[in-house]
Order: C-alpha cells, then sequence, then structure tokens
C-alpha cells in the first residue's frame, strides 16, 4: 500500500494529507483523477497510452466511486480489518476475569430460574437471557417469552458478554470473526470493569462512526466526518493501554487507510492502494454476506452496496492493468539510470488555494531552462505562503526531479548545516566531524548526479548573508549540475534577485476575496451557505494572508463551530489586543502581524482549555513555547524526553511557587507518557501551532515562532526553558541560555 506523508497550500501520493482542494463538483474531482494518471510517466509512448485511456473514459464516469463512497468504504474497511481484530485481543481477558468473579458470588455457570443474576449489580443493568443457550427459540405463550423453561447457565466469558447485549447483536460464537464490532463496543460500553475513559472512547465510536456506516447513507460522508472518524478511532486505541509498540503498529494501520484514502479522493490512485482496497472490500461483503443471513434489513443494503463497488473497483483494475505493466517494464529499462528517487520535502499540506499562477510559472520558469542549472526565488511577507508554494511543487512535480527532491533550511548557519548533515546521513555519505564537511561533501555528491535535482532552501530571511551561506548559494558546486533550486525569502522581489543571483523572482501576494473565501470554506469542509455573510467579512478582515487564513479555519474546523461564531470571537479578541497596544506606545504592528496574532490568541486560549479537558494540564501549552524557543523551526521530536533518571522527588524540589511547580510537573508528567506526547502533538497539529513530518519533525512557521515569543515574559522564557533542559538533566550557563534567545 502507499506510504502516506501532511496551511495554505496541497498534496499527492504519499501524503499526510490531500492535495487538491476537496471539490463538489464531481467532473473537477474525475478529471484529477485522469490527470493522476498521466503524471505517472514522462515516455511518450507510454504518455500516449495513458491519453488512450483517458480519452476511452467518459469524463461523466470518470472514477467510478463518489467522493462520499469512498470515504464510507474506507472507515467501513478500518472498522473491519483494524478497530474489531483490535477489540477481539483486548476484551476476553476482561470478561475471564468478570466471568470467574460471577462463578464464585452468584454461581453463574449453575444458576436456574429459582435463583439467577436478574440484574448486574455494579450498573443496575437487566441481563439479557434470551441471547444465550438457544433461548430466543423457547416457545412463546400468549406472545410473552416463557422465561421459566430458559436455560440460566453460563457457561463462559462468551456467553456472559452476550448477556448484556440485544439478542440480534449476541449472534457470535466466540471473540472471533463471527464478533463484530458493534457488538465489541457494546461490550465495553455496557461493562463498568472496562476503564472509564476507553467505555466513552468507544461510545463516541459506535454512536458517530459504526451505527451511522452500518445506515449506508452516503450523503453523511463529507471530509469533516471522515477526519472526525479518525480522530475517534485513534482516541480509543490510545484508551486500549497497549503495549508501545502494539499501539504505534496500530496507529500507523490506521494513518496508511486514512491516507489512501485521501489519495483516492484526489486522484491519486496507486495501483498497490488499489489492489488493497479491492481485497479488502471483498474481505468487507464477505462479512456482510453472512450478517445478512441473520442480522437487520441494513447489512443487506450494505451488500449490495459492496457489491456493486467491487464491480467499479474491478472495471478501474482492468482499465489500468495495460498501462501498469507498461510502467513496470519503462522502470526496469530505466532503473540503472535512474538510482534512488530521493525525496525530503515536508508532508504535503492538506488545502493548496490561490497560488495556481505562480505554481504554473515557477514549472514554465524551469522547463525553458530543462537540464541546465536555474534558481528561482519565492519572495514575500511572513505568513504568505512560500513554503506552502514550494512544498506544492515539490509533490505536484517530484517525477520530473528523478535525479531526487532536497529540502533545507536556511534560517541560521545552525540550522542550515544541521539539514546538511541529515542529507549527507539520508545517503549514506561519510564525512568529517568539521562544521561544513557534511554540506561540501552532500553538495559535491549532488553535482555529479547524473539525473534532474530539485533543492529547495526555505526560510532565508536573514538581512546579511553568512560566510555559510554564501558559500551554498554561490559556491561553484552548481556548475554544470542538472540542478533547479528554490529559495524561500522574506526579502523584497527585485532585491531578492540581485542578492540571491536568482534567474528569476516571484513576488507573492495576498490572496484575493474570493480565494479566501474559497480556502475557508474548502479548509473546513464546509459550504456556509447560511454563514455567507460571516464568510465575506472573515476573509475581508483576514486581509488574505494564509497563514492566519489555516489557523482560522483551524479552530472553525477543531471546534466545529459556525464562521458567524468565529467572526464575533475575532472582532472581541481583536479589539482586547489592539487597547493592549496603546498601553505600549514605542509598539508599532503591522497589520498582517495584527492578524496572525488575533488568530494565534483565539487558537492558543483554545489549546489551554483543550490541554486542561484532556488530563494534560499546562503541558500543551508548555511544548508549544519549547518549540518557539528553540532555535530551530524544523525540530526533532526526541527532544521531547524526560531523563530517565529524574523522580518526582527532584522536579518538587525546583524553586518557584505553586505556579512555576505546576508547569513543571505537568510538564514532566506528560513527557513521561508517550501516549501523552501524542496528545499534546495531536492538539498542536489540530489547530494548525505545528506540523509533523514522516521523519519525526515538528515544523512551526517563524511568524507563529515570533508572536509566541514576543507574548512571554523574560523571566516566563526562563522558566521554561529551564523546565525543558531539566527534563534532559542539564544545566544551562547563562551564555547558553542566550544561544536560545
Amino acid at each position: 500500500m502507499a506510504t502516506p506523508s501532511s496551511s495554505s497550500g496541497n498534496e499527492g501520493l504519499g501524503k499526510d494529507f490531500s492535495e487538491e482542494t476537496v471539490t463538489s463538483e464531481p467532473t473537477s474531482s474525475k478529471r484529477r483523477k485522469i490527470e493522476a494518471l498521466q503524471e505517472l510517466c514522462q515516455d511518450t509512448e507510454l504518455d500516449q497510452d495513458v491519453n488512450s485511456i483517458a480519452c476511452r473514459q467518459n469524463v461523466d464516469e470518470g472514477t467510478p466511486l463518489e467522493d462520499d463512497e469512498v470515504r464510507w468504504l474506507i472507515v467501513g474497511v478500518c472498522l473491519h480489518k483494524i478497530i474489531s481484530p483490535t477489540l477481539r485481543k483486548y476484551v476476553p481477558q476482561t470478561m475471564q476475569r468478570l466471568y470467574a468473579n460471577l462463578k464464585l458470588s452468584d454461581s453463574i455457570d449453575t444458576q436456574t430460574f429459582a435463583h439467577y443474576l436478574r440484574r448486574y449489580t455494579p450498573t443496575n443493568k437487566e441481563l439479557n437471557y434470551e441471547a444465550i443457550n438457544n433461548n430466543s427459540t423457547v416457545p412463546k405463550i400468549r406472545g410473552r417469552r416463557d422465561i421459566q423453561n430458559y436455560d440460566y447457565r453460563v457457561h463462559d466469558e462468551v456467553e456472559l458478554s452476550k448477556l448484556f447485549l440485544q439478542t440480534h447483536m449476541a449472534q457470535y460464537t466466540g471473540f472471533d470473526d463471527t464478533c463484530d464490532s458493534s457488538a465489541l463496543l457494546g461490550i465495553i460500553i455496557n461493562v463498568d470493569t472496562f476503564p472509564a475513559a476507553l467505555r466513552s472512547a468507544a461510545k463516541a465510536v459506535r454512536n458517530d462512526i459504526r451505527n451511522e456506516w452500518a445506515h449506508c447513507n452516503f450523503s453523511q460522508w463529507d471530509m469533516n466526518k471522515f477526519q472526525t472518524s479518525f480522530v475517534l478511532m485513534k482516541h480509543m486505541i490510545g484508551c486500549l493501554n497497549l503495549s508501545a509498540q502494539e499501539e504505534r503498529d496500530i496507529l500507523q494501520l490506521t494513518d496508511t487507510w486514512e491516507n489512501n484514502g485521501l489519495d483516492i479522493l484526489h486522484g491519486a490512485v496507486g495501483f498497490s492502494v488499489l489492489k488493497e482496497l479491492k481485497k479488502e472490500t471483498k474481505s468487507l461483503a464477505e462479512y456482510c454476506q453472512s450478517k445478512s443471513r441473520t442480522s437487520d434489513e441494513n447489512f443487506k443494503k450494505i451488500l449490495q452496496s459492496l457489491t456493486n463497488m467491487l464491480d467499479e473497483l474491478e472495471s478501474v483494475k482492468t482499465r489500468v492493468s495495460a498501462l501498469e505493466n507498461k510502467i513496470n517494464g519503462l522502470c526496469k529499462h530505466q532503473e540503472s539510470n535512474k538510482g534512488t528517487n530521493y525525496f525530503t520535502a515536508p508532508n504535503r499540506i492538506e488545502v493548496f488555494v490561490g497560488r495556481e499562477n505562480e505554481l504554473k510559472q515557477l514549472e514554465e520558469n524551469f522547463s525553458a531552462a530543462d537540464n541546465l542549472p536555474c534558481i528561482q526565488a519565492i519572495s514575500g511577507l511572513g505568513g504568505m505562503g512560500k513554503t506552502s508554494l514550494a512544498s506544492e511543487y515539490s509533490w505536484k512535480y517530484r517525477e520530473q526531479y528523478p535525479g531526487g527532491v532536497f529540502w533545507v533550511s536556511i534560517e541560521s548557519d545552525n540550522t542550515l548545516l544541521d539539514s546538511f548533515q541529515q542529507l549527507a546521513s539520508s545517503v549514506a555519505l561519510q564525512y568529517k566531524e568539521k562544521e561544513k564537511d557534511a554540506m561540501r561533501e552532500f553538495l559535491r555528491w549532488l553535482s555529479t548526479r547524473p539525473d534532474k535535482w530539485l533543492l529547495v532552501a526555505d526560510n532565508l530571511d536573514s538581512d546579511e548573508l553568512t560566510e555559510t551561506m554564501a558559500e551554498f548559494l554561490f559556491g561553484f558546486w552548481k556548475r554544470d549540475t542538472k540542478g533547479h533550486v528554490i529559495i524561500t525569502t522574506r526579502r523584497e522581489g527585485k532585491h531578492a534577485k540581485e542578492t540571491l543571483k536568482a534567474d528569476f523572482c516571484i513576488w507573492l501576494k495576498k490572496l484575493t476575496p474570493p480565494q479566501s473565501i474559497h480556502f475557508l470554506k474548502t479548509r473546513t469542509a464546509t459550504d456556509a451557505v447560511q454563514d455567507e455573510e460571516a464568510v465575506v467579512a472573515l476573509a475581508k478582515e483576514l486581509d488574505g494572508l494564509p497563514l492566519a487564513l489555516e489557523q482560522a479555519a483551524a479552530h472553525i474546523k477543531c471546534l466545529q463551530c459556525t464562521f458567524q461564531e468565529y467572526w464575533a470571537e475575532f472582532k472581541t479578541e481583536r479589539l482586547h489586543l489592539l487597547k493592549s497596544l496603546d498601553c505600549r506606545s514605542n509598539w508599532k504592528m503591522s497589520r498582517e502581524r495584527l492578524t496572525v496574532q488575533t488568530t494565534w490568541n483565539m487558537n492558543f486560549d483554545c489549546i489551554k482549555r483543550q490541554s486542561e479537558k484532556e488530563g494534560l494540564g499546562t503541558a500543551a501549552v508548555t511544548v508549544i513555547e519549547i518549540f518557539a524557543l528553540l532555535p530551530a523551526a524544523r525540530t526533532n521530536l526526541r527532544i521531547l524526553r524526560v531523563n530517565p533518571y529524574k523522580t518526582i522527588i527532584g522536579i518538587t524540589d525546583w524553586r518557584g511557587g505553586e505556579g512555576v511547580e505546576r508547569i513543571k510537573l505537568d510538564l514532566y508528567h506528560a513527557l513521561k507518557s508517550e501516549f501523552k506526547k501524542k496528545q499534546i502533538l495531536e492538539i498542536l497539529s489540530r489547530f494548525s501551532i505545528v506540523k509533523l513530518t514522516k521523519e519525526d519533525k515538528v515544523i512551526m512557521h517563524p511568524l507563529v515562532q515570533e508572536t509566541i515569543e514576543k507574548e512571554m515574559t523574560k523571566s516566563h522564557r526562563r522558566l521554561v526553558l529551564e523546565s525543558f533542559v531539566h527534563m534532559h538533566g542539564l544545566a544551562l550557563t547563562e551564555g547558553e541560555m542566550v544561544m536560545f534567545r
């Protein structure tokens, strides 16, 4: 299966989030899928084959499955393939213990009608004996159940579990393939010996996912429903208290299916994904066929839908099989020339809107240069989407760079050299320990690549170029190479072109009002017909700034509030911010920074509340502040760890008042738990404060970093850093503290 990768730019095959705008127009979606097939090849003969297939496929038919059907199908596969098998392993142990206890306390294995356990005492739930021992077949007397002739003996933990369910849900013979997700979730919800957090999570999965999936109403399965379903399933998996490795494996499989679904929705129909989806759809259909013989009419409806989908998937497979064989042959033919196709760009972003012309301009400029060296600068104010544009270009045109796509951060010498060390290691280069050796060795290796490559230098925002930056940008290593370079910078267009010696420079302006409105609706997965005035007003106030639009959309989507509700809160928060600025007469703030500051403050307040709600205390906020204070915008997640020799006694001995102690204790407890760390990162990603990469890196936008840091007092900055380094068992001198801003 495809391995996935993750606001205002997009994604394709192998991404964490979607590549293009999720549109309600089926024809647009279908054309994208045809285009995705066309992008799979560069060979002229192969291109003709793809065009032939595309022409034979009526555009009105497109990819047979509609988007809502795809989302419904992927969620169903996850329930059947991931959730059910996981719960089948988890449920038996708890039920075995409960059965042993009830045998001792109530002789539940030998009880008769004269004396049997009618209600489960801890919850006062009436037990359903009709569900066991074929009691449902006992003839009724005058339309009423003949409970005197029931067999009340409970022979094992499987039969015990059935007592907590309705009869039609208890048709399984063991905790095996006959026991589906509905029964398993019902057992967890109704038996109090399961942890309270798990019971609550299971209830949400049953009510909001499994039951609605069984109703087979495709129109409910929009993008918001799809993404919420995966959030709920992952949360429940985290409540199972599995081993760290087992939880990691299950979450990784869940992520893979989520991203494969997004790939299909956005046109990246990989062959391996298609085959795996067909296999799992067939398995799901076979299960529904067995259920339809004994269960309600819903399963017959589901079975019919799945049977139709299988036919449609088979037709897709037939149409592309010839193309697959041709591609495989071409790959084998070119294998010796291509070598490894390296790709180190960040995860693709969820929504890419409003930069289509600039994206096309990048491609046309590079195409004109062909295999000759070419440098393009993308310049613009902070938060304009420079990195998003460079990332989208890297993903969209990665097939044009068989020599590899590489990404470095040029924010400072430290981040630049660190990027090159990672690149050198990723291509197995040997280099000395001197400061610039990794950079020089990698650039030497890159200059000898026989195929065309792309190198992106992100965030060149310093006023002066250092010696290291100049060596990288202007060195002789680029001569006679087949390389393209993109530099993102805040320098003004003409100045950027001159000082960076770029062949072309693209200056990013703000998004237009229609583009901003389109982005907000797409990112929040709503058409907002009832909220149109608020959307227009909010888009106008956010002034076309992609970073502010992304943070606002993340807020609306996470809290599922209306545009009107967000707009009212935004105006209130902005007024408070302006009043606080008036008190600092020497402080000037641009409109762009004021907009970002307002959206950030609103998200920050929500994160504080969510952190408390999920039992993390102040930890999520402290982790944000740690990321903001670290020198690099791209940080390895391994820094979020606790020295194993640190104890709770050592933590409580730290100097400070009650508030200080709480900050440190909350951080300590959160970083000690892998699950809590995942909770924190999920919250921060949800509100678009950070982005996570598949290389376990966390990325925070420089403008967000600056905004957070300026809000912190000097004493609070020191507290956060001291808390952070103390977790590692380190001690910083005054000079070292200065290094961390």
